[in-house]
């Protein structure tokens, strides 16, 4: 199956960011890029640490001659087998580590490749500034790894995620909803960031136009040792949970916890106002979605979904990029697994959702639980906050965390807290309303009844998971039929 302009025409897409491109492209990039960046993890772990500065310096020094003599040798037509002589001795001083993690390509590598695998290999040393991969704290599905290293065109930085058909139909979800409407004044107010999927069992590659393809089965195997090997070779204690790997552009941005205590003070009352109605945009979609882990708290206890301002906002599931003005990312958007699978959840949120559009204060409610849960989670995830790493932090600087994160609980209480009390109430509230208005009106039309990039939609969704598609028909005829007389 392949769908075609799902989401924005190219014209009016985003221009991809110079060393993500990878992202966006077929299974042959994918395999490229991973087999690259397994070696560079690989070369990381093989170094003398960070900690060992003068002996880490020495290895990189010598490394990057090897590959310069190589290439003076190759350049001068020396023949092939001295150059890979030349190359195993200078290798050899390194120490076996270090070789190792060359061996295999090489002896691999026919005598017409041994100049391409010298041009890639002497780009190595540069990417050695900091580890190419770093494991999210957040990445509950998991595991996430951060990619980030130098290349010869920039920085290479997305972000490699094993998680599950559920968040990658979903993301596709609130791209269509998020695009559906570029008007300022009528749209979803946030962005989602570009993915591709690649199915490392099934051997599937889907783009981020939605477009699915089957890959060879030799490089779908080449493919899936990569991605295994990544894992192990970060940490051979890590078991992915899944053989859907999604690749998404890495937002250059920060969360909600960050942001609120660093650029949240350059926001003039005008954007601060906008900020939070943005907020109350993307939670309305969220309700309506069955997203429970974002802004509005939702519990289940005794048989009933009720209200909870109890629960803290999950102020990581959204990004924060600054520049003149500020734009959101919605992350992470997998709706709750019961509200896809469960019928008797499903029938049970339904009814939760019935009942409280009913009522004629429910924008009311969901600002009041918003506010709520938005304290509780600044006042309790200050301690999630890192300013020094893990592996530094110990003896007295166990009390230079402390001092940080009580400078930064001052900042919340000096800006944002306050602002949650004056300005977010009303603004939020406005959010709500404004989308509940458009959801039933002029972006359900587009996004989701009739138009062309609907019909895409739900074909998509058909194929990939189509009990995904029934459960959000259902909740959103519970959702239109009862807006339908406000």
């Amino acid at each position: 199956m392949t769908l075609h302009s799902l989401f924005l025409s190219p014209s009016k897409r985003p221009a991809v960011p110079l060393g993500d491109k990878m992202v966006w492209r077929g299974p042959d990039k994918v395999e490229k890029e991973s087999g690259k960046l397994l070696r560079l993890q690989r070369l990381y772990k093989a170094l003398p640490s960070a900690s060992e500065r003068e002996d880490r310096s020495l290895c990189l020094g010598l490394l990057e001659k090897v590959w310069s003599d190589a290439q003076n040798a190759h350049k001068e037509a020396v023949d092939s087998s001295v150059v890979r002589g030349d190359i195993y001795k200078g290798l050899g001083q390194l120490g076996g580590r270090i070789s190792g993690v060359y061996k295999s390509e090489l002896e691999a590598a026919p005598d017409r490749e041994i100049g391409d695998c010298i041009r890639r290999f002497s780009k190595d040393a540069a990417a050695m500034g900091n580890s190419p991969m770093k494991k999210s704290v957040r990445g509950n599905k998991g595991p996430t790894f951060l990619v980030n290293y130098n290349s010869p065109n920039g920085m290479r930085a997305y972000v490699l995620k094993w998680t599950n058909m559920n968040e990658i139909a979903c993301g596709r979800i609130y791209s269509a909803f998020a695009e559906c409407f570029t008007d300022e004044d009528v749209c979803c107010g946030f962005s989602v960031p570009p993915s591709s999927r690649v199915d490392l069992e099934d051997g599937i590659h889907e783009t981020m136009l939605g477009e699915i393809n089957p890959i060879r089965p030799a490089a779908a195997k080449r493919l899936q040792q990569n991605f295994l090997k990544l894992v192990e070779t970060y940490d051979s204690e890590i078991e992915p949970s899944s053989s859907q790997v999604m690749i998404a552009e890495k937002i250059k941005g920060q969360n909600l916890l960050e942001f609120s205590f660093t650029k949240y003070i350059r926001l003039s009352p005008q954007q601060r106002e906008k900020f939070f109605e943005r907020l109350g945009r993307i939670a309305m979609l969220d309700l309506l979605m069955g997203n429970l882990d974002r802004l509005i708290q939702v519990d289940f206890n005794k048989g009933e979904y009720f209200i909870d301002d109890a629960l803290e906002v999950n102020l990581g599931n959204v990004m924060v990029v600054m520049d003149k003005d500020f734009h959101l990312f919605a992350i992470d958007n997998g709706i709750e697994q019961n509200l896809i699978d469960s019928g008797e959840h499903i029938e049970k949120y339904n009814k939760f959702l019935a009942g409280l559009l009913a009522r004629e204060d429910f924008c009311d409610v969901l600002t009041r639980n918003i506010i709520k849960c938005f304290y509780n989670a600044l006042r309790s995830q200050v301690d999630e906050v890192h300013h020094v790493d893990d592996e530094k932090m110990s003896g007295p600087e166990d009390g230079q965390r402390r001092r940080a994160q009580e400078q930064i609980r001052g900042l919340l209480k000096e800006h944002i807290e306050q602002d949650l009390e004056k300005i977010a109430p009303r603004a939020i509230h406005t959010g709500l309303a404004k989308m509940s208005s458009w959801l039933n009106k002029e972006i359900f039309q587009k996004a989701w009844v009739d138009s062309p990039q609907s019909e895409r939609l739900h074909k998509y969704l058909a194929a990939a998971n189509p009990m995904l598609l029934e459960a959000l028909q259902s909740r959103i005829a519970v959702f239109t039929k009862t807006m339908g007389g406000k």
